[in-house]
């Protein structure tokens, strides 16, 4: 719809049912000046003829097959209604430009709605990048997980991604093999609701070895084009193995804690053989101030030639990120950028 000083053009096909109906009786071929002082709709569609319209009262029919939106108007009152399978009768009372473009603009939003248009359109580029998959961390099931993650799937719809959030089930204090079988189920919903062969994964902390297990052994292999890590869990960490050097037992009975100590039997399984399974793109950020990585090089892999391994502090040393903030950090956010993309990682040591 154009609309300038003169008055309202219809150009959506959709419309032009609405105008080409309008009946003559209502038509004049030179408008009066007082006709001109009100509202006045052009009705003009490519291949077919120019007509004027004397909008003191134009009445138009209009049917549907399913629904249609039913303008009517009674002195200054003007509302639209939503009909179904039945001829409407629409009347349009002329007063002011300024008023046929409101009542235009509702009648817009009517048909738009009835066609089944979706009012929020997806992401700029979202059809043609791999839809992103969150995968969380240690205690964050989906409802924390949905908070938690919210800043970096923000980031990603911004930059043209459709991002997904992947809670841990049992807020991560399960086994790590029915996570990675949950996460395989979420990806197939993921791909079936965006129509993409493939996704790619966001794994931080237990996220990313949760991620792994799903690439190597459920079939992700073929399902995930990219894997970025933040301060993963790849080769353990000492911290899992606290509880049992304090003699309370072995991670205090939690399955995945003894999976993600250093030396199990979990680990050794996953990090057999080759670490980058798939003709799969990894990427690995990892952060001297991880207190829960320990050492924080444990969240590196293996280069087999298709895996970057990124300390945050080798080309900002100033930069102070930890293991519970690395997934919010601007500057690892210029990393996932990179690696998501399928570029040489080139921090942004002074992004927000």
């Amino acid at each position: 719809v154009v609309v300038d000083g003169a008055g309202l053009a219809v150009v959506d096909p959709e419309l032009q049912a609405v105008t080409a109906n309008v009946s003559d009786a209502h038509a004049t071929t030179t408008p009066t000046r007082a006709d001109q002082r009100g509202a006045v709709m052009r009705g003009s569609f490519a291949r077919t003829r120019r007509r004027s319209v004397d909008l003191s009262w134009v009445c138009a029919s209009v049917s549907r097959r399913d629904s249609s939106a039913s303008l009517t108007g009674r002195g200054d009152d003007r509302t639209i209604r939503s009909t179904t399978r039945r001829v409407t009768r629409h009347c349009i009372r002329g007063d002011s430009v300024v008023t046929m473009k409101r009542v235009f603009a509702s009648l817009l939003v009517s048909v738009c709605t009835a066609a089944g248009l979706s009012a929020v359109a997806a992401p700029a580029g979202a059809l043609t990048k791999d839809p992103v998959v969150i995968v969380a961390g240690t205690f964050a099931g989906q409802g924390l997980a949905s908070v938690y993650y919210a800043p970096l799937a923000a980031r990603l719809r911004a930059d043209g991604y459709q991002a997904f959030i992947f809670g841990l089930p049992e807020s991560g204090l399960g086994d790590a093999r029915d996570a990675a079988a949950a996460l395989n189920t979420f990806v197939d919903g993921v791909r079936a609701q965006t129509g993409s062969a493939k996704v790619d994964l966001v794994g931080h902390s237990q996220g990313g070895m949760v991620s792994r297990y799903y690439i190597k052994y459920l079939g992700g292999a073929s399902e995930v084009d990219s894997l970025v890590n933040l301060a993963a869990v790849n080769y353990g960490t000492a911290v899992a193995n606290l509880a049992k050097l304090l003699g309370l037992g072995n991670c205090i009975g939690i399955v995945s804690c003894q999976q993600m100590s250093i030396g199990s039997s979990f680990l050794a399984d996953l990090n057999a053989g080759d670490d980058t399974i798939g003709n799969v793109s990894y990427t690995n950020f990892g952060t001297v101030f991880d207190a829960v990585i320990v050492p924080y090089t444990n969240s590196f892999l293996a280069n087999d030639g298709n895996n970057t391994n990124v300390t945050v502090q080798s080309p900002c040393w100033l930069r102070y990120v930890d293991h519970v903030t690395i997934p919010l950090d601007g500057t690892v956010y210029s990393g996932i950028q990179d690696a998501l993309a399928h570029r040489a990682i080139s921090l942004n040591c002074f992004a927000l």
